[in-house]
């Protein structure tokens, strides 16, 4: 018996086949496993990464306070109006009427 623990004390026999096992099992292991899970992980990997930063992160709130704007990369819509036409346009001088004549 062990003074300490009580239990009986193991046997260097047994000690050894431990040891053997181990060896016996940690070599029969196949070595191109970590290349597939490391193959495996790195696209699981991005996969996630991008839908945490533009699915999750992605949206953004606009405060109370704050002012949204829409942009649309296209041509302008046409009303069929000349600048002119506007009542802001009453303010200009001949000199610049004849500037903005155009739509």
């Amino acid at each position: 018996m062990h003074p300490s623990t009580g239990f009986p004390k193991p046997r260097a026999s047994a000690l050894r086949s431990i040891a053997v096992d181990f060896v016996t099992a940690t070599s029969n292991i196949c070595h191109h496993r970590p290349m597939v899970e490391v193959l495996i992980g790195i696209p699981i990997g991005f996969l996630l990464w991008f839908f945490v930063r533009y699915g999750v992160l992605g949206f953004y709130t606009i405060g109370p306070n704050e002012r949204a704007v829409i942009s649309t990369f296209r041509r302008a819509q046409r009303t069929g109006l000349s600048t002119l036409e506007d009542p802001l346009a009453m303010a200009l001088r001949a000199d610049e009427r004849e500037r903005t004549s155009g739509p």
